[in-house]
């Protein structure tokens, strides 16, 4: 565990995005089209029968991690797994697209509270362990690959510091941090400092009629583009 006062990198970057995202005649892009997620979860719960309803639109997915899991595994919960508001149970789901663009902005939230009653920036520790994270995901009928990251920098002095990862290629890592780029191997606990993940579509694997099919609901999935904001 360390202690952190700063772990505004996904309020931060989710601000920036909004605003890119907005429309403006003197600077018109496709940042709402290629990032925006619109998912919804529409169930009947098993245990107290009422019918529930949730929905996220964001342009960051916030993951909470209760333990150490693999960035799989914290996915598979986030979209399948739901706590009935009413009884408390936690419901299998299938999630229903609405909106998804070709990048996948994920938040993964290692922060603990040890003060419950203080709830400050001071009374915060986050939790480092290896995301365990893979090329490829599929995920909502495509298929997604590890674009980059944004890790803590625990080692600045000042503190509010992070480096963006970028790879290159499956086996390299080119980390970026102000002024300085510096590319190597990738080492097996790249990502246990990880807060921010980056995927970019490869391949849609269904298409939306039969994507459709499966979620039995709307769906409205873009075409991968080369660049963000353009």
């Amino acid at each position: 565990m360390q202690a952190i006062h700063d772990v505004d990198c996904g309020d931060f970057l989710r601000g920036v995005l909004y605003e890119l995202g907005e429309d403006k005649t003197h600077h018109p892009n496709k940042t709402k089209e290629k990032c925006f997620i619109w998912l919804e979860w529409k169930f009947e719960c098993p245990g107290c029968q009422r019918f529930l309803a949730m929905q996220v639109k964001d342009y960051v997915l916030k993951l909470k991690v209760p333990e150490e899991k693999s960035l799989e595994k914290l996915l598979e919960d986030y979209l399948h797994n739901k706590k009935c508001a009413a009884c408390g149970k936690q419901c299998e789901v299938k999630p229903g697209v609405k909106k998804l663009g070709p990048y996948l902005f994920l938040e993964i939230d290692r922060s603990i509270l040890l003060n419950e009653e203080a709830k400050d920036e001071t009374s915060k520790e986050i939790r480092l362990f290896s995301l365990k994270l893979q090329p490829t995901y599929d995920l909502l009928g495509s298929q997604y690959g590890c674009l980059g990251t944004i890790n803590y920098k625990l080692d600045s002095e000042e503190g509010g510091h992070y480096v963006t990862n970028l790879f290159p290629s499956p086996n390299e890592c080119l980390k970026v941090h102000e002024l300085e780029a510096k590319c190597s191997w990738k080492k097996p606990d790249f990502d246990t400092e990880t807060v921010i993940v980056v995927l970019k579509r490869i391949e849609q694997i269904l298409d939306s009629v039969n994507y459709e099919a499966s979620t039995s609901s709307g769906i409205s999935i873009e075409h991968p583009l080369r660049e963000i904001g353009t």
